[in-house]
């Protein structure tokens, strides 16, 4: 099986590195510019996970930013980047081939699935928390903890990839069901953290040290909860938040800086939008208030971008 990773960002190349020795080929990074491709195969990249640094070669990897017949592709983009990645994806799959968008955030699945074209489509998430502290460079928290979760409804597409996840070196559960369910819940939690981190600069276990923040946070989590139930969705990411640990979630995370962090540390743009404004969305279709999401939506569009 020919696998690749599109986006060599932290969750890409943590992927890459956990595939790396694990499939039939050396698995291949897909880069977005010759720039960026000449740096990987000159400098490789580095994850640091357990306190221990790991350096993986190009030797160990292919590099490539043109099309390519891969079998499995999986996007490890931000949300606002996704349909450009999947039109590049589907150029360097074969027509059977699968898609694994690992992207945070809620989404259009019918106009994802459209732009894949004739490519099967899966929905995941890597629970890891990854920090790319500088380009070529990932710092991983927690990643014995952290299965890389898979939820469909097409059983066959799932089966089709256990064989490739059972060789790979990150733990995992397939779960066939709802893909919104996966995406609503995780954004849910996403929801609670991403903007105090983003306006506090406040890592996980900095923000669960404040009771005040802590607090918040949680207040934020239970507002996100009670659209995803009035929305007739399932919360099924996160068991420990989800049964009113989100406190002890963070604590269990504290290493981490959310997605939301680090992009407004780097001064980049945000999944604010995908993954905080659809629960605004629904929250007025559905006559649930959400005072405190709505205000941190509102200073973190103003004070983050």
């Amino acid at each position: 099986m020919n696998v690749g990773v599109l986006g060599p960002g932290a969750a890409g190349l943590f992927l890459l590195s956990r595939l790396i020795g694990r499939s039939e080929r050396p698995p291949v990074l897909i880069a977005r510019n010759q720039t960026q491709a000449k740096r990987l195969k000159q400098d490789g990249f580095v994850v640091v996970a357990g306190g221990q640094s790991a350096h993986y070669s190009s030797k160990q990897f292919t590099v490539s930013f043109k099309p390519i017949s891969l079998d499995v592709i999986f996007l490890a983009v931000k949300s606002y980047d996704l349909p450009k990645a999947l039109d590049s994806a589907r150029r360097c799959t074969a027509t059977n081939g699968l898609l694994i968008c690992l992207s945070n955030g809620v989404f259009d699945l019918k106009r994802i699935r459209s732009l894949a074209g004739k490519r099967r489509v899966l929905f995941g998430s890597l629970m890891v928390g990854l920090d790319r502290v500088e380009a070529g460079r990932v710092l991983c928290h927690g990643e014995r903890e952290a299965p890389l979760m898979m939820f469909s409804g097409d059983q066959p597409d799932l089966e089709r990839i256990r064989p490739l996840l059972d060789d790979c070196a990150v733990s995992f559960k397939i779960t066939a069901g709802s893909v919104e369910d996966l995406l609503w819940s995780k954004s849910a939690y996403l929801a609670a953290l991403g903007p105090l981190s983003a306006l506090l600069r406040k890592t996980n276990g900095e923000i669960v040290s404040s009771e005040a923040v802590r607090d918040l946070a949680q207040s934020v989590f239970e507002e996100a909860l009670a659209v995803l139930k009035a929305s007739g969705r399932r919360a099924v990411f996160f068991a420990e938040a989800l049964n009113g640990g989100f406190p002890a979630l963070l604590e269990k995370t504290k290493g981490n800086r959310s997605s939301m962090l680090q992009d407004a540390a780097a001064g980049r743009r945000t999944e604010l939008d995908f993954i905080v404004k659809p629960f605004l969305d629904a929250g007025r279709k559905t006559g649930v208030p959400c005072p405190l999401l709505n205000q941190l939506y509102m200073l973190t569009k103003t004070y983050v971008g």
